[in-house]
């Protein structure tokens, strides 16, 4: 099925993309509704993903642009508290932010059934994909920066490690102890270097790259590597999530994407889990770390806490 976003946050368009690609749709996108009107008539897609407000102007008044006899059904995506017009057939379906993917998928199904309703599928069947994709606002909140040393690490909660290589995270990560699979490491290095690291044969290693490179996930694609977090946290009984470095992510998409990216995570999980990341603290503003901080601790060896109060 040919698939049009139309919305002007990169982040949603990145997302309902990867959710739509990884099903098998051809998807094209539109930031604004003069590209939008051209890809109609260019691409003839069969779904439209609307925002209901695009460049801070309702699409609502659009739609009575077009032509109720084209082929395009509109899926449109609410902010808020707003009502689905009903003086058009155009829209079909609609989802409010934050949405999941199951509702992205049966909006899809819905049209592609002739906008009927179609069966049900199984609970277990379904539970996979039960995780939100949260789109978060240019003023998040943020907490006080909070710090941990050895004997207060925990399961369940979640830590930054402020490096500038790959090294504490690693201490960090043999101090939880692991039921076999429930750890799962995101690295660009090679397997063999991540085995000398973690003594754990039952590890998780998901491998990212720019580019195609063989069993390696591109790193650019943030809905696809979330989506593999949110399956193994959602089916493993204790997971533990370790980011080797965080900057690569930040240099190959950008900072606002990665921090979203870790929000998704926070906001979809069904299941209690643990995440600790590895960053240059070089890296990041005052406002970035705060924002990290609302979900994550510090994390510093007790002999690092020792040498800074001398």
């Amino acid at each position: 099925m040919k698939a049009l976003i139309v919305d002007d946050n990169p982040s949603v368009i990145a997302i309902l993309t990867e959710i739509l690609k990884i099903d098998g749709h051809e998807v094209f996108q539109a930031t604004n509704w003069e590209d939008a009107k051209r890809a109609l008539e260019t691409d003839r897609p069969d779904i439209m993903f609307l925002d209901s407000i695009v460049n801070q102007t309702s699409t609502i008044p659009f739609i009575d642009e077009l032509d109720e006899s084209i082929n395009t059904r509109i899926v449109l995506i609410l902010n808020g508290r707003e009502q689905v017009p009903k003086d058009t057939s155009l829209i079909v379906r609609s989802i409010k932010k934050p949405f999941n993917s199951a509702e992205v998928l049966e909006a899809v199904k819905y049209v592609g059934g002739g906008c009927t309703v179609q069966g049900q599928a199984p609970a277990e069947a379904k539970r996979s994909r039960k995780f939100k994709f949260w789109i978060f606002g240019k003023d998040g909140s943020a907490s006080e920066e909070r710090t941990v040393s050895d004997d207060a690490v925990q399961q369940g909660k979640s830590y930054v490690v402020f490096e500038d290589v790959p090294e504490k995270i690693y201490e960090l990560a043999r101090k939880f102890p692991q039921q076999a699979g429930d750890l799962m490491i995101i690295t660009g290095e090679r397997k063999k270097v991540i085995e000398t690291k973690i003594d754990d044969e039952h590890c998780r290693i998901l491998q990212v790259s720019r580019g195609t490179r063989s069993s390696y996930a591109d790193v650019r694609a943030l809905g696809t590597i979330m989506a593999e977090v949110m399956e193994f946290i959602n089916f493993q009984p204790k997971p533990v999530i370790i980011i080797d470095d965080l900057g690569m992510l930040i240099s190959n998409n950008d900072l606002n994407s990665v921090i979203t990216f870790i929000y998704q995570i926070y906001k979809g999980a069904s299941n209690k889990f643990t995440l600790a990341v590895s960053v240059k603290e070089s890296l990041l503003t005052e406002k970035d770390k705060l924002l990290l901080h609302r979900y994550m601790e510090t994390y510093k060896p007790d002999e690092e806490e020792s040498k800074e109060t001398t």
